[in-house]
């Protein structure tokens, strides 16, 4: 603000002195300042009103994603998320199970996620999907795939086991003809 609060002398025939006119000036400057007040009797404040916020960016079509102030095509292996309110993001399907992907880039919903492993199946858990191995096989984890069961063993559910059901468990003379048997009625003798 313009102005000290030293202030000059107290005009003649208004104040006895110059002390008891001094406080009220200040007071008064400082109430300009806070208030915002740009001019007030001749008196400029150095205080500007603040800028406008910046625009809005327009919104990306479903398959895109604002990134970097453009819209721009999720990766492959992630999808586009629009919420309410918010500049739609790329989220990974890796987020939900790490053995999900996409086809390819451009996906617009985690609907769009399939697992990597094209022998795994994609469940929904009630709230994401997840990839598990089909009945007849089990999860290799050193080769992080599903494999068939070998022969004289069976799974009848689908999951993450690291193996199979051994057909022997019950009767060491049962096997099975082929590989990724779904039960034990496809157990022989």
């Amino acid at each position: 603000v313009g102005g000290t609060c030293n202030g000059p002398p107290a005009p003649a025939g208004t104040m006895a002195s110059r002390a008891a006119w001094w406080p009220r000036t200040c007071a008064f400057l400082a109430l300009i300042t806070v208030a915002g007040v740009d001019r007030v009797a001749g008196l400029e404040s150095d205080a500007s009103p603040p800028p406008p916020p910046p625009p809005s960016p327009p919104p990306c079509p479903s398959d895109r994603a604002f990134v970097d102030g453009l819209c721009v095509e999720c990766a492959r292996g992630s999808y586009a998320v629009h919420e309410p309110g918010a500049l739609a993001e790329c989220r990974s399907c890796e987020d939900m199970d790490r053995l999900l992907t996409t086809v390819g880039p451009g996906a617009s919903s985690p609907d769009e996620c399939v697992c990597a492993n094209l022998r795994m199946e994609r469940v929904f858990n009630g709230t994401a999907y997840r990839c598990v191995c089909p009945a007849g096989t089990y999860f290799c984890e050193e080769c992080d795939h599903c494999m068939p069961c070998p022969a004289g063993t069976y799974r009848s559910t689908s999951g993450l086991e690291p193996e199979c059901v051994s057909c022997s468990d019950s009767d060491p003379h049962l096997t099975t003809v082929t590989t990724g048997a779904t039960s034990f009625a496809g157990t022989y003798r």
